[in-house]
């Protein structure tokens, strides 16, 4: 009886111990990449129908590395702060803190600049000419404006509400700056505001623009676009420009960017 009495007493002890090193092994297991939400809205060329820059970039970054697993998600515009600060998104390509996140800025943090550019205003060429062609552009309140709802303009002082554009300026809103494009070429406003990158795209894809459209040599603003992380999240914007670092001095970075046709604007330096 001593010697069944002791069998069981090893086999109990042999599988508590198998069981908990088990345990221990499976701790040491990998638990895979940590998966970082990306918010994208509407902003050509980088988010334009669930395509664009900023999806191509995603896609980038999780074959550029294994660690973090980047996905992808389409917001509206005037709800990114929200979905910010709940924690829904972790971060958004592309993004000037000047947009409506200076009093938010303790919810994130940006990585060195990324890209550069410009918000140009453009006119019909027959009609800008016809008055004294730079000239048009001088007194945006005697023009009518085809803007994109939920975006910031610097000659709105960056307001981005649309009540106050509306009652300061004479403005038609859409939801793209594609739209606003088709309003002016269609002659349902005098000026259309627009970033230099999508512009450049657009007369590469239809040349006859360059004729059709003046644009004017003074822009409304300039980007500097860097990357704005969530602060607590599963990437900092310190991990996030080291992984931007060996991916410039890889030459993959800048790889990329020639592909999508913004080389040109490409800032960043390790």
């Amino acid at each position: 009886m001593r010697v069944i009495f002791l069998k069981r007493c090893f086999l109990v002890l042999f599988w508590v111990w198998a069981i908990s090193a088990g345990g221990v092994a499976a701790a040491d297991q990998p638990t895979g990449p940590t998966r970082v939400i990306v918010g994208g809205y509407p902003f050509e060329p980088f988010v334009e129908e669930n395509a664009g820059v900023s999806v191509a970039f995603t896609a980038f970054l999780n074959d550029m590395q294994k660690d973090y697993l980047f996905a992808y998600r389409q917001i509206p515009a005037r709800r990114r702060y929200e979905q910010m600060s709940e924690g829904r998104i972790d971060m958004i390509f592309f993004e000037m803190p000047v947009w409506g996140w200076q009093d938010r800025m303790e919810q994130v943090e940006a990585t060195p600049v990324l890209l550069s550019g410009a918000e140009v205003m453009v006119a019909r060429t027959g009609d800008a000419m016809a008055a004294g062609g730079e000239a048009y552009f001088g007194d945006l309140s005697a023009r009518k404006l085809a803007l994109t709802l939920g975006y910031h303009y610097g000659f709105a002082d960056y307001n981005a509400d649309p009540e106050y554009l509306k009652a300061r300026f004479d403005v038609v809103f859409s939801d793209s700056q594609r739209h606003s494009l088709r309003q002016l070429l269609a002659g349902g406003a005098d000026i259309a505001i627009v970033n230099n990158a999508f512009l450049a795209r657009q007369m590469r894809l239809y040349p006859e623009l360059q004729q059709d459209l003046l644009v004017s040599m003074k822009p409304d603003q300039l980007y500097d676009l860097p990357l704005l992380v969530r602060k607590g999240g599963p990437i900092s914007a310190w991990e996030m420009t080291d992984l931007l670092t060996r991916l410039s001095k890889s030459g993959a970075l800048q790889t990329f960017f020639t592909e999508e046709g913004l080389d040109r604007f490409l800032e960043f330096k390790p």
